[in-house]
Order: C-alpha cells, then structure tokens, then sequence
C-alpha cells in the first residue's frame, strides 16, 4: 500500500512542476497570468503629421534618455489624439541633421548624437563612427553597419514614422530615427 502511495505522490508532484513551469513560461513571454516583472514594449511605427515650421529643435549637447521617450509610446489601443500628442512630443525632441555621429563614452559604449534625429524620407544622411570598433544599429526595418573611424552614407528607404534603434544585437534602445514625408 505505501508504494502505491509514494508513486501517487511523485505523480503528483511531477504534474505541479509541470503546471508551475509552464505558468513561469507563460509569465516570462507576456501571455501569462501576471505580467513579466520587466517588459519594455515594442517600437511601433508613427506617422508624425506635423507642421516642421512651427517646432524649434532642442541644443544637440541635451543628454536624452531614449528608453523612457520608448516606454511612453502608444500601444494598438490609444486613441488618435493620443498618438498625436506623443508624435508632436517626440518631434519637439528630434533634431533635424544630415549627420549621426556615435563615439563610446564612460557610461555606453554606443552614445549617438543626436539621440533623436530627423531626417526626410528617401534621403540621405551620414554616420560617423568616431569609435574604435564596429557598431551595428539595428531596428525592426533595417540594420545600418558604420565601420570603425568612418562615415557611412545611409538612404532612408524604410518608410515614415518613428523607428528606435539599438546598438548591436541585445540591449536598450540608444537612439530614435524619425522619417518624415515633406513634398
């Protein structure tokens, strides 16, 4: 009768473990039933309609902390006025330059200046990699390479909105393109 008992038992155990580790799962990919303790959402594209001649741009020297401008962008359910808001915001943030130029720092080995640059769509603008290393600026489009101690010309040819970009593979976002459509 104990054996039968104590394979009970393990039986029981066994599918706890099984329900608590796919629960953990669950949690740790967002569809769970509490939310993952740190989740930073997605980089959605914009469509920033604005009138350019009315924003006067930021000093290119402001140390912007681009993660905590990511994490105030609207989700699929916000409503027009709200996206609208964030877009003029986040365009009173942006700098209108043809040049991106990224060195290391004390504090990140990947700083571009400026953090968040505006450019017109289908054109081109420079990155000068003041670095000694290679750096990749990924975004959900596209991956820009920029060569160590050189200037690479990129060709917006990814749409119009607001892109986040990181520098290589992993990490948090360190820059913010924003492409505009101006006739």
């Amino acid at each position: 009768m104990s054996k039968y008992l104590l394979f009970f038992g393990i039986v029981v155990l066994a599918v706890i473990a099984v329900v608590l580790g796919y629960q953990i799962y669950k949690q740790t990919t967002g569809t769970g039933i509490a939310p993952p303790v740190v989740q930073t959402p997605p980089i959605q594209q914009s469509v920033i309609n604005t009138d350019i001649s009315q924003i006067s741009p930021l000093p290119q020297n402001i140390d912007i902390d681009v993660e905590s401008i990511l994490k105030q962008f609207p989700d699929t359910t916000a409503t027009d006025e709200e996206k609208t808001k964030f877009n003029e915001y986040l365009f009173s943030l942006a700098q209108e330059a043809d040049t991106l130029t990224i060195v290391s720092s004390a504090t990140a080995n990947c700083s571009p200046t400026p953090k968040i640059l505006r450019v017109k769509k289908e054109t081109e603008f420079k990155i000068v990699n003041q670095d000694n290393v290679d750096h990749k600026l990924s975004m959900f489009q596209k991956d820009i390479y920029a060569k160590a101690n050189t200037t690479t010309t990129v060709k917006t040819d990814w749409g119009t909105g607001a892109f986040g970009y990181i520098c290589g593979d992993t990490g948090p976002r360190v820059g913010i393109f924003i492409i505009i459509d101006i006739e």
